[in-house]
């Protein structure tokens, strides 16, 4: 279990922020920004599909406790709409900081929660992409159409869908 306070607790909420947010990447959590919670939702495009489809839907995700416990718990003060909701990302970042940034909020993710995974006994490699394919394979074994398990992931066809859930299990 990790130690209130600590940075594997942190990492671990982070972590468990994406498996509760239809798997949403270290990528877009670090890009989400208090204007994209919208009621009892977030809203918000994939910063991978914006820009080379227009035409992409924006993923809505359900606001859990566990979702508002964590934000509430870790989120940017003061919650100003035009803020990001992590502090990850810092105001008037060019593209290569934030592309640094983004990479070491990942690396950091996966550095503390295969030490929380080490912590549990578990064996298999944990990392920030695990919580994505766990949120995947859970709706999968639930027997929720691969149609929905991709429009939940921001997936803009089947494709991407089935060589995902082909690829685990």
């Amino acid at each position: 279990k990790a130690v209130e306070g600590s940075p594997e607790a942190y990492y671990k909420d982070i972590w468990l922020f994406s498996y509760f947010a239809n798997g949403i990447n270290m990528k877009d959590i670090c890009k989400l920004r208090y204007k994209n919670i919208k009621g009892n939702s977030i809203e918000f495009r994939r910063a991978k599909t914006e820009r080379s489809n227009k035409n992409t839907k924006p993923i809505t995700i359900v606001l859990t406790d566990d979702l508002n416990r964590i934000i509430n718990e870790y989120g940017t003060k003061p919650v100003v709409k035009e803020n990001h909701i992590f502090t990850f990302l810092k105001p008037k970042m060019n593209k290569e900081e934030e592309m640094a940034a983004i990479k070491q909020a990942t690396k950091q993710t996966n550095k503390y929660i295969r030490r929380v995974a080490e912590k549990l006994e578990i064996k298999a490699t944990i990392s920030s992409y695990t919580a994505r394919h766990s949120f995947a394979t859970i709706l999968k074994n639930a027997g929720v159409a691969r149609s929905l398990i991709g429009e939940s992931m921001g997936h803009a066809s089947l494709n991407p869908t089935e060589s995902y859930l082909g690829s685990f299990e």
